[in-house]
């Protein structure tokens, strides 16, 4: 007799629902799953802290002075240390504050390892007292800084002339998407771990 998939769906299907227990093999999505990555430690990192990829090649607890989110620790580990990273998947992680579900993530300000609600990129314009500002044109000449952040600046149009004018933007780099909340900081969330930039 050949085989029937749609007889062995309907079978299967059965068979799960009458057991407790999920069998061996059927995935399970319980946190930390999905791809990861041996890493480095540039400083000591415990599991479920949001990390970034610094320039010499090694994570560190993500914070202003390490911006570039690859993912979560898997493991703990100390500096010099070996650890997994989740670099794409499901993870849990500590907020740092409220977030709601489906809010993107970035790392927190003020304590590193730990997500917070992203809420996207502002500008601003700063003039000087008796500088004018005119035939400002559309952002051009991204650049990342030294600190891992793009940054931008705006052209001028022809014959048009900007003094005593600073402009920039800073993006921050996004870790995923919250699937559960928070109420409050030191709170386990679980995150959909998609590292990007905002």
């Amino acid at each position: 007799m050949p085989f029937d998939p749609v007889s062995y769906a309907v079978a299967r299907r059965a068979s799960l629902q009458a057991s407790a227990s999920v069998p061996a093999d059927v995935m399970n999505l319980a946190p930390p799953t999905g791809l990861t990555r041996y890493f480095t430690a540039g400083a000591s990192i415990t599991a479920g802290q949001v990390v970034s990829l610094h320039t010499d090649g090694k994570v560190y607890p993500s914070s202003p002075s390490y911006p570039n989110i690859v993912g979560v620790a898997v493991d703990s580990a100390g500096a010099g240390g070996s650890l997994r990273v989740l670099v794409l998947g499901v993870a849990q992680v500590t907020a740092d504050g409220p977030v709601n579900v489906g809010d993107p993530l970035t790392y927190s300000p003020s304590t590193p390892g730990r997500a917070v609600s992203y809420a996207g990129h502002s500008h601003n314009v700063t003039l000087s007292t008796g500088s004018f500002l005119t035939g400002v044109g559309t952002d051009t000449n991204y650049n990342i800084g030294s600190s891992g952040v793009l940054t931008h600046t705006h052209a001028t149009t022809s014959g048009s002339a900007v003094t005593g004018v600073s402009v920039g933007a800073a993006i921050n780099r996004v870790l995923g998407v919250a699937l559960s909340p928070a109420s409050a900081a030191g709170q386990a969330i679980t995150v959909l771990v998609l590292p990007s930039r905002g």
